[in-house]
């Protein structure tokens, strides 16, 4: 019964979600490739919806481990990495991937908003900085503008 119930109330969230992030804009097509790092079921499966209503393809991991193995054998428009993981933090992944991709967007996920976590991220090679509890509008808006500025710096 529980689970019935979560998965609608699931269901009922993203759907709100979606309606508006398509309220405010137009659902583009993109095809761009992301990957989506979170340990939270629910955050993970709530923004794999959201990411893929706005046009994206979503690759997801729950742990900073195979988070690398994809990032290492896939390729990716931009990365979405949660900061705090049981296995690992999103700094620390990031810095791993620093190692053999310098050019892939990243931004850092975090319900932690501190100018010290923030500078980490930067510091670690992460091109943003988004804080739970976010914005849909706001989310598909910042990996948007990851992938723009991925596909610009490939145009030069």
């Amino acid at each position: 019964m529980f689970g019935a119930n979560r998965a609608h109330l699931r269901t009922e969230l993203v759907r709100h979600a979606l309606l508006e992030t398509v309220g405010a804009h137009r659902v583009m097509r993109m095809e761009a490739h992301i990957l989506l790092v979170d340990d939270e079921p629910d955050i993970r499966e709530l923004v794999q919806a959201l990411l893929q209503a706005a046009g994206f393809r979503v690759s997801s991991a729950d742990n900073a481990p195979d988070a690398l193995k994809l990032a290492a054998t896939e390729r990716f428009q931009a990365m979405l990495l949660d900061n705090w993981m049981p296995q690992g933090t999103g700094v620390e992944l990031c810095r791993e991937i620093r190692s053999f991709d310098q050019s892939t967007p990243i931004l850092i996920c975090s319900g932690a908003a501190t100018l010290a976590d923030r500078e980490a991220a930067v510091s670690a090679g992460a091109q943003g900085y988004v804080v739970k509890p976010f914005n849909s509008s706001a989310l598909i808006l910042a990996v948007r503008a990851a992938v723009k500025s991925k596909d610009d710096h490939h145009e030069e």
